[in-house]
């Protein structure tokens, strides 16, 4: 999901998405679980007060903890499920920015970093059991996962070309990124 901050906005390309979790089933229909993710995606786009930037880049990866609590309705062929979790996410920014310049200018602004935070996240899925292995099912699910924010530090840089002669100024510069990724997975799951 686009994030925005000091009339910067970034929107950002699909990714892809990585979740290995452990857990325990009570018998009841509820599970808890332990989970380790991994997101990236990179930048689609930046708009500096609502107009493009140019020759925009970087990437933004995410990865974390998570512990998670779902609980199952066994409707026979199919299960969907419904879950929700809380944990901590580190958000990499890798060379966030854009470049341009003009005949007696030219600029860019760079922030990167990796910075954790407080996250949450809602699950919806379905699982459908493969009876001819007890124990295996195939899932699809949506995940939507949150945290409370970011901050990002780097710098800009000018520079300026005057009758020949040549000046340059570098500023830090920090945005809060938000962190809200939608995720669409298709996985495995075995019960012991």
């Amino acid at each position: 999901q686009s994030s925005s901050d000091q009339g910067v906005e970034a929107s950002f390309e699909w990714g892809w998405a990585g979740v290995l979790s452990v857990g325990y089933g009570f018998g009841n229909g509820l599970r808890a679980e332990l989970e380790g993710s991994y997101r990236t995606n990179d930048v689609d786009n930046i708009k500096v007060n609502g107009i493009n930037a140019p020759r925009a880049g970087g990437t933004v990866s995410s990865y974390g903890l998570m512990v998670n609590a779902l609980y199952d309705f066994n409707l026979g062929g199919v299960m969907p499920y419904l879950g929700a979790g809380i944990g901590y996410v580190w958000q990499d920014v890798d060379s966030l920015g854009f470049r341009a310049s003009s005949n007696n200018a030219s600029g860019s602004v760079d922030v990167g970093g990796t910075e954790g935070a407080f996250a949450y996240q809602a699950i919806v899925g379905l699982a459908f059991p493969i009876n001819a292995v007890p124990g295996l099912a195939l899932t699809a699910e949506y995940r939507f996962m949150g945290t409370t924010g970011h901050t990002i530090d780097g710098r800009a840089n000018q520079n300026l070309t005057v009758n020949g002669q040549s000046f340059s100024a570098r500023d830090p510069v920090s945005f809060d990124l938000d962190n809200f990724n939608h995720s669409l997975l298709v996985g495995v799951r075995y019960n012991f």
